[in-house]
């Protein structure tokens, strides 16, 4: 995407997302734990001597558009290790927990001026918008022990990446840089190779996300990143029976569903505000040949109902974007595109250039597929996480078929009634789905939690700990975990 229309949607619309959820902060929250009793930290059934995580960017720490030193220090597998670090005896960790540390504290969004600049995670301005910091930096080769290592999180990859070496084979399609920094043999090593190599006694494995979420926030349009069943049921077998079988103990999360992060839930299907009549007068009147096309379409004898297509309208206020859907019946042999107004239920990603809106609808044209999940692909991506989901929660049963060794954390219902309802009050910290702070648990990228959204998400691995191993663990302060930084005051 250019740089420059990712910076105009945040322009337009992040100061309307800080005004819209601070009034509904208290609004149908769920309902909120006590605070837990004081108790000795204990292990229970589980051993955390050597407790490795394994994931994409939600375990690698990245947040805000980036992978920087605050994020990885914040990352749930690190707050999820300092409430192990709490045991005394039996169980407890046997050392720091390592983690391939980037060495930025701006850590790298992207390039901008032909690569010439280089961008940095995403900040608040003076004006509460979000924006790149400069300079950023491209991450080098961590030059730490790799041997060492506890937190195996790499941003980007699907569960494939993780047991192949390809993923460190800058020749190969399925390089990842982020994994290639800190492999211990780039090229031949694997992510779970490298892993087990450390002799895990306790394991963390929350994968699979991206399988689902690149292929939603394309759009729907990149059917390669959209993992197919099949081959997820085998490699995920093989992921989970590999950790199980080194003799170590963990815990499997879910995948939400991804339509519920605020990358797809920030702007409205009905931003399209026109506020003077002579404005919807002249788009009614430029859309008047296209509406007696659709009409004289529809009165075709004996056309379904279903084939028929919707005519378009606009008024003074919120108006649906028209968007481009190619599951309309195609007329463009007939000279009429294949265009529409959105539905409320359908989302826009938070990518889309706001500033060619205009000119598309001026041309006739609606915003293109890749910036829009239409109802078909929405129900398309549920049925799919679903389908994973299902695959997931069938592997940690058969493990478990002789003794219980792996807990299954249902992400995927807690994020969902997170995303409908919000947490009011989290252990005295208050918390909701946004990216606004100061109670926003999302990072600025609209995808990633913040800090004290991962601080939340150790909480929830805690539960899952507690309940299957008989152990204490305490649960880790939100309060200690930092929301997303206030904008400099001008």
């Amino acid at each position: 995407m250019k740089m420059k229309k990712l910076f105009h949607i945040y322009l337009l619309f992040f100061t309307a997302v800080l005004f819209s959820c601070e009034d509904n902060l208290l609004d149908g929250v769920t309902s909120v734990p006590a605070d837990p009793p004081a108790v000795p930290a204990t292990s229970g059934d589980a051993d955390f001597g050597n407790y490795v995580a394994l994931g994409n960017s939600l375990t690698a720490g990245f947040m805000d558009g980036a992978l920087y030193n605050r994020g990885q220090s914040f990352s749930f597998p690190a707050q999820l290790h300092s409430s192990m670090a709490q045991i005394s005896g039996a169980g407890a960790p046997s050392g720091t927990f390592n983690q391939p540390d980037i060495d930025s504290e701006n850590g790298f969004f992207g390039t901008a001026g032909g690569g010439a600049v280089i961008l940095g995670r995403l900040k608040l301005n003076a004006n509460s918008l979000p924006e790149p910091t400069v300079p950023g930096d491209i991450p080098g080769p961590y030059q730490g022990d790799k041997s060492a290592l506890n937190n195996f999180g790499v941003p980007g990859i699907l569960l494939g990446q993780l047991l192949s070496p390809d993923t460190g084979n800058p020749n190969s399609p399925l390089f990842n840089p982020l994994y290639a920094r800190f492999a211990t043999q780039p090229g031949v090593s694997t992510i779970l190779g490298d892993a087990l190599a450390t002799q895990p006694t306790f394991f963390t494995l929350w994968i699979g996300n991206n399988d689902v979420l690149g292929y939603a926030t394309s759009g729907a349009t990149n059917e390669a990143i959209f993992t197919d069943p099949a081959l997820f049921e085998g490699i995920y077998t093989q992921a989970l029976g590999a950790l199980v079988g080194s003799g170590a103990k963990g815990v499997v999360a879910n995948i939400p569903n991804v339509t519920d992060i605020p990358f797809f839930k920030t702007i409205p299907s009905n931003a399209l505000v026109l506020e003077r009549q002579t404005q919807v007068d002249s788009l009614n009147a430029g859309y008047t040949q296209f509406n007696a096309a659709i009409q004289q379409y529809n009165a075709t004898p004996g056309l379904p109902e279903s084939q028929q297509r919707p005519t378009v309208s606009f008024q003074v206020g919120p108006n649906q974007f028209l968007i481009e859907d190619e599951d309309l019946p195609d007329l463009t042999a007939l000279g009429i595109p294949s265009i529409r107004q959105m539905t409320s239920e359908e989302l826009v990603g938070l990518t889309v250039p706001q500033d060619s809106i205009p000119i598309w609808l001026a041309q006739g044209q609606g915003i293109p597929n890749q910036y829009i999940l239409t109802s078909l692909e929405i129900e398309e991506v549920l049925q799919r996480t679903t389908e994973l989901n299902t695959i997931i929660s069938n592997q940690v049963s058969a493990v478990n078929a002789d003794a219980t060794v792996v807990a299954l954390l249902d992400m995927n219902s807690i994020f969902s009634d997170f995303a409908a309802n919000g947490v009011s009050s989290y252990y005295g910290v208050a918390l909701d789905p946004t990216l606004a702070p100061p109670f926003g648990g999302f990072s600025l990228d609209g995808v990633h939690p913040n800090a004290r959204g991962h601080a939340f998400v150790a909480n929830l691995f805690i539960d899952a700990i507690n309940a299957t191993f008989n152990s204490t663990l305490p649960y880790v302060a939100l309060e200690a975990a930092p929301g997303n930084d206030f904008p400099p005051v001008q």
